[in-house]
């Protein structure tokens, strides 16, 4: 898919944006929760990784897609209850557990020389979703600077930005097309890198090695795209 096609002959009269926000929503179910069974069972009925809406040549994404489309094609009814047990250990020990934490899914753990969470950064996360009217709801048992959150984030900011190029109000949709491109300077982009790849190296399921690929190679792409249409 030719980006420039897909986009036409000016990003403000382009549908493209909600194809920004589903990508967001995809890449986000590997780091949200552990899929259970009826989520897999969704993604395999609505063939989900062979039908995104966006192919991006990029090695590492295609990658990614590729160990994706494989562990899925080895999925059957036999063995969904086993593997949908598999990827819950697993994301416990990338994400949660305290005891082997092997990806810390926090900005400011990587931001920080003391790898801690909820410091300065947290709160410049904070106030960047506050200068948009929006508080994690989940503050007090999770740092708003978590991966999955940030990824949403991305995808509500799209989402006013979609409406408010379908009503016309093109000032308001500009401006948080910058702020989109900001948020991915100021935080996303400066820990997604090392974040990822401490997720490919420690994750014993190809799931979560493929969604940790697929999701920093789109916010990578993403950023160029929103850099060139921005310039």
């Amino acid at each position: 898919m030719d980006i420039d096609e897909t986009i036409g002959v000016t990003f403000a009269e382009s549908h493209f944006p909600e194809v920004r926000k589903l990508m967001y929503q995809t890449i986000n179910l590997g780091f949200f929760s552990p899929p259970s069974v009826e989520l897999l069972k969704a993604i395999i009925e609505e063939k989900l990784f062979e039908s995104l809406p966006l192919e991006i040549n990029r090695e590492g994404f295609q990658q990614g897609l590729a160990l994706l489309r494989a562990w899925f094609a080895s999925l059957d009814e036999r063995n969904l209850e086993d593997r949908a047990a598999q990827l819950n250990e697993d994301y416990n020990k990338l994400f949660v557990d305290p005891c082997q934490l092997l990806a810390p899914p926090w900005e400011s753990v990587y931001r920080t020389e003391e790898r801690a969470t909820a410091d300065l950064t947290t709160l410049k996360v904070r106030e960047f979703y506050g200068r948009h009217g929006l508080a994690y709801v989940l503050k007090h048992k999770e740092p708003e600077d978590h991966y999955s959150v940030e990824l949403e984030f991305m995808a509500e900011l799209i989402r006013r930005q979609s409406y408010y190029l379908r009503t016309g109000i093109v000032k308001e949709a500009l401006y948080l097309f910058k702020e989109q491109q900001r948020f991915l300077e100021e935080h996303l982009l400066k820990w997604s890198l090392d974040f990822t790849l401490s997720v490919i190296q420690n994750a014993h399921t190809e799931y979560f090695q493929g969604m940790a690929l697929l999701a920093h190679e789109f916010l990578m792409w993403d950023y160029d795209l929103l850099t060139r249409k921005g310039s």
